[in-house]
């Protein structure tokens, strides 16, 4: 599968606004899900994508609990791009560690959000604090 991918200096990778039906977000604890959030107007998707796109690139090594497959924590936003290719799903993960939150993508990188673009979903800092 081959997909158009937006880049930025800090290296994050997410798939143009275009080519995505709709964002699922999956609230977990213990690695059952508790609650589940789409996002699916254009305009809310190319927000979202921007709050991923402001993070910043940090290194794996100062996150306690780091792990290339799924991060290992209590609390979990799962997030899943359906793109308009082939149905198929991209998986990033949303969670905090200490006062930060960070935007993780698998056997690629972690960021740290932006707390100012954040705020937008307070679903996530609410179910993560």
């Amino acid at each position: 599968m081959f997909f158009k991918l937006y880049t930025n200096n800090n290296n994050v990778k997410v798939p143009e606004s275009d080519r995505i039906i709709e964002i699922k977000l999956l609230n977990t604890v213990n690695y059952e899900i508790v609650e589940e959030n789409i996002i699916n107007e254009f305009s809310d998707i190319k927000e979202y994508l921007n709050m991923l796109k402001s993070s910043t690139k940090v290194d794996e090594k100062n996150i306690s609990t780091y792990s290339h497959d799924y991060p290992d924590r209590e609390k979990l936003v799962v997030g899943h791009f359906k793109l308009s290719e082939d149905g198929g799903y991209t998986t990033h993960y949303i969670y905090k560690e200490g006062d930060n939150f960070y935007f993780e993508q698998p056997y690629y990188g972690v960021f740290k959000l932006n707390l100012n673009d954040l705020y937008k979903y307070d679903m996530i800092i609410k179910f993560l604090n």
